[in-house]
């Protein structure tokens, strides 16, 4: 399980937003109790010399071991949580190891080979289930999913 925590300075991610009909992959973050109370696409850290894309793409390929291709237009927004600030680029990707879209859940291994569980959510059911969505921000983006391609 992965605990979200922004480091005290400003970040760059890059983010994918993976899209089965009307819902996206994410997976699971625990609160400081270790207990789950939301729920994080995939994507992470841009680093020195990278671009978003090729951040993107090592990361779906370190996370899911899968490739992607991008299919959407690049939002980008900053996130203010907890002690630290993130510049977050997101954009809509499809997996190109389409095995993963017949699978209702997935481990996946997140930074130190911790273990977590990836599923499909529809965004207007979080709140409902009591789940928030990191990083804040992110639902203004899901509002709009007009916009997205779906994987059917």
């Amino acid at each position: 399980m992965d605990v979200y925590r922004p480091q005290a300075s400003v970040r760059a991610k890059a983010i994918g937003l993976v899209w089965k009909a009307d819902k996206f992959l994410a997976f699971e973050v625990e609160n400081g109790d270790g207990e789950v109370d939301g729920v994080r696409p995939f994507g992470g850290l841009i680093k020195t010399g990278e671009t978003k894309e090729n951040a993107l793409e090592r990361e779906f390929l370190e996370e899911l071991g899968s490739p992607i291709k991008i299919v959407g237009p690049w939002h980008d927004f900053e996130s203010k949580e907890y002690s630290g600030q993130e510049h977050l680029f997101v954009t809509t990707v499809e997996l190109m190891d389409k095995s993963y879209y017949a699978r209702e859940e997935i481990i996946h291994r997140e930074a130190g080979d911790t273990t977590c569980w990836a599923k499909w959510y529809d965004p207007l059911e979080l709140k409902a289930a009591n789940l928030k969505l990191y990083p804040a921000g992110l639902d203004t983006i899901l509002s709009n999913r007009r916009e997205h391609s779906y994987h059917e």
